[in-house]
């Protein structure tokens, strides 16, 4: 049912890999093995090298799945 009404919401399927590129590629594919990495990694100090580019990397991916969503509405929405 769920899959239904999006495809209702979702007219082609460019629109849909854009969304779930932003989205899920971007949550599957690098934030939660970050998260997974910082989780194990407890013992670490929390600004070692590796714990600090982990962080780095999760900000810029999170908001470089922002900005292509955002960049995706406004070119929908004009």
């Amino acid at each position: 049912m769920i899959s239904f009404i999006l495809s209702l919401a979702i007219p082609n399927i460019g629109d849909a890999m854009t969304i779930l590129g932003a989205t899920t590629n971007s949550g599957i594919g690098f934030l939660l093995p970050i998260i997974y990495y910082l989780r194990l990694e407890k013992e670490a100090p929390r600004w070692s090298n590796k714990k600090v580019v982990a962080y780095f990397v999760f900000v810029v991916i999170s908001l470089c799945s922002v900005i292509e969503l955002w960049t995706f509405v406004i070119k929908k929405t004009s």
